[in-house]
């Protein structure tokens, strides 16, 4: 009998392994697929950009160089240097060519190389500074090295050459674009929205680099609207699709896929409110909802009067209330208070400028604004976006517990 259990319990535990890896996931695998499904969808209406580096960036930044201490009593030839030097790094891109129908031929001459790019595997990249060649070197000794000839007009060298029969290369360059944003493609005319302000001066005629997929084109500057954050730029050459827009905020507890502006990168995620979170917003259902900004979030729909006001007349306009405003803090005490607040987004009035539009239309210290437009508002950003809409703006003001629409006349001020 015992023996018999043993083998019984050997078997078992034999055999446990192989039950795991026969076993399958396949709601999780269903996931996985609407995850893959999703990102295809949304992928077509997301333009990876270059953009120059905003001068608000840059003078930021300088406040912050350490070199700044030292200007009184530094060499002025030495700081002369460092700022050439910072120039010509910012400046320099990965230098590369476009090569139509390249040919690769043996060469048993030593390379005159000064580049060298080490590109993993069997062969580093050499280019020549005495040739212009660009020469693929093998690793280890012996074995001769491949030489991709291009005249100055980038045209192929000697077209017969051949190693055991001709192999023939097409390679396009990857020029000098880095991308380091998304936009979103929201227009069949090209028209890209970027969460990014970038003043018209930093841009100006210049065309940008922009990529949909693995397509290429550039850009050139529409707008820009430095309270909500955002640039408006359009296609020379129209790529991709424009993505869907979304009509709101998530719900808190629902699912979105978080994409990165500065790398790309990407995630599903929880949605909580978007205290913590920075990113593109892509809801379930494959629109795009908006940009999240550690705290602050702007819906593509609520944008729309920033971007109609950008293709009309290339800048925004907005009415002056009158009016200082603070977001409402997750742990103010008048959450407390009133129940009709709760958990609600809100903006609350600190301070009415006697005379003022705000005033004449009855808002008073202390008020707090829950919605705009119909629209729930608990940041600047979207307050600054939807007072760009004009005509009669319809206020929802929670005082002293109690809700009062409130009516603004919202035209700009002459």
């Amino acid at each position: 009998m015992r023996t018999k259990l043993r083998l019984i319990l050997a078997a078992t535990l034999l055999g446990a392994p192989c039950a795991l890896r026969a076993e399958t996931y396949p709601l999780l695998e269903q996931l996985n697929q609407q995850t893959q499904s999703l990102y295809r969808d949304v992928q077509s209406g997301l333009v990876r950009v270059q953009l120059p580096t905003p001068k608000w960036i840059r003078d930021a930044a300088a406040k912050d160089d350490p070199l700044r201490k030292w200007d009184k009593v530094i060499d002025p030839q030495v700081k002369a240097k460092i700022d050439q030097q910072r120039s010509e790094i910012a400046q320099r891109g990965v230098m590369s060519r476009k090569f139509e129908s390249v040919i690769v031929t043996p060469s048993s001459q030593p390379s005159a190389a000064v580049d060298k790019v080490d590109v993993g595997g069997a062969w580093r990249v050499v280019k020549s500074e005495s040739t212009g060649e660009i020469v693929l070197e093998p690793r280890g000794s012996g074995g001769n090295a491949l030489v991709l000839h291009a005249g100055a007009d980038g045209s192929a060298g000697p077209p017969n050459l051949n190693i055991g029969g001709a192999l023939r290369l097409r390679a396009i360059a990857g020029g000098s674009f880095a991308p380091n944003n998304i936009g979103l493609l929201i227009s069949e005319e090209g028209h890209i929205l970027v969460p990014l302000f970038v003043e018209r001066e930093t841009i100006g005629n210049n065309s940008v680099t922009c990529m949909v997929a693995d397509q290429q084109t550039t850009a050139t500057f529409i707008g820009s609207d430095e309270k909500t954050n955002l640039t408006l730029l359009k296609m020379d050459r129209v790529i991709g699709k424009p993505i869907r827009i979304g009509q709101g905020r998530p719900m808190d507890g629902s699912l979105v896929m978080m994409l990165n502006p500065n790398n790309g990168s990407g995630r599903v995620q929880l949605w909580t409110g978007g205290e913590r979170d920075f990113g593109v917003v892509v809801s379930m259902d494959g629109s795009v909802a908006g940009f999240a900004r550690y705290g602050q979030f702007l819906n593509t729909a609520a944008a729309k009067p920033v971007i109609d006001q950008l293709l009309n007349i290339g800048r925004v306009q907005r009415a002056v209330l009158g009016v200082r405003l603070t977001e409402l803090r997750a742990d103010h005490e008048a959450r407390q208070r009133f129940q009709k607040l709760g958990e609600r987004p809100a903006l609350s009035v600190d301070e009415v400028t006697p005379g003022s539009p705000a005033e004449k239309a009855g808002l008073a210290a202390g008020d707090l604004i829950l919605e705009l437009q119909e629209q729930p508002i608990g940041d600047l950003t979207t307050w600054s976006a939807l007072l760009a809409g004009g005509g009669e703006g319809r206020l929802l003001v929670l005082r002293n517990g109690e809700l009062r629409p409130i009516k603004l006349d919202l035209h700009p001020a002459e």
